[in-house]
């Protein structure tokens, strides 16, 4: 798992939806490296809304290169040129969901991140793909990347590799969290089993928590 690509987000924009403006930072840029990777993120990274996005469990956000194959009969050609366009600060060359636990620590440059979750995909997602049904489609393919707690601050550029330090001790991998995850799949029995999984960032069992309540 090679880094590509760097990107950051330095201006939030703002998205209109349902004729109501939301701020962004879904829209990013590339940066040359070296980067340094803080315990929040990349250096001149932002986030738009911090109750979804970033904070120290949520710190930099990782998908797959590969994974933009999948989307190329629901998204134009020219749009899947674009570096960054899930959202992602890395893109790798590949990212395996299906075999990253909640809680393996990985090695990346000088750095050291632990896996914490998939990406939750959103209305705001969609709208920058330009599908209305990207959500549904992202859970299909589950492939939805990883989002990383830096555990050792560091520099990190284009051409590292992301390779497993420790495994973690449990038996959640990023696939099967994004199921769970799903409003359809929310119980109260999930819920109890997801708050022992610790390396889950307490802000995400709470919006797992508003979704399961409100079912959205």
């Amino acid at each position: 798992m090679r880094i590509l690509s760097i990107q950051v987000t330095s201006e939030i924009k703002k998205m209109t939806f349902k004729e109501k403006e939301w701020p962004t930072a879904i829209y990013k840029t590339g940066v040359p490296g070296p980067v340094f990777l803080d315990r929040l993120g990349l250096d001149g990274d932002r986030q738009a809304n911090l109750n979804v996005h970033g904070g120290e469990g949520r710190a930099v956000y990782a998908f797959g290169k590969s994974t933009y194959q999948l989307w190329t009969t629901v998204i134009s050609a020219d749009l899947l040129n674009t570096p960054g366009l899930f959202g992602e600060n890395l893109t790798l060359d590949s990212i395996d969901e299906e075999n990253i636990y909640v809680g393996d620590r990985f090695k990346l440059g000088t750095t050291i991140l632990e896996a914490t979750m998939p990406r939750f995909p959103c209305f705001i997602f969609a709208e920058r793909v330009g599908y209305d049904k990207a959500q549904e489609f992202m859970y299909k393919t589950k492939k939805p990347g990883v989002l990383f707690r830096v555990i050792q601050t560091g520099t990190i550029q284009e051409g590292d590799q992301l390779e497993l330090a420790e495994r973690s001790k449990y038996d959640l991998t990023m696939t099967r969290f994004l199921e769970l995850g799903h409003v359809s799949n929310l119980t109260s029995e999930v819920m109890s089993y997801l708050k022992t999984i610790t390396p889950i960032p307490q802000i995400t069992i709470d919006r797992l928590e508003y979704r399961l309540i409100h079912g959205r």
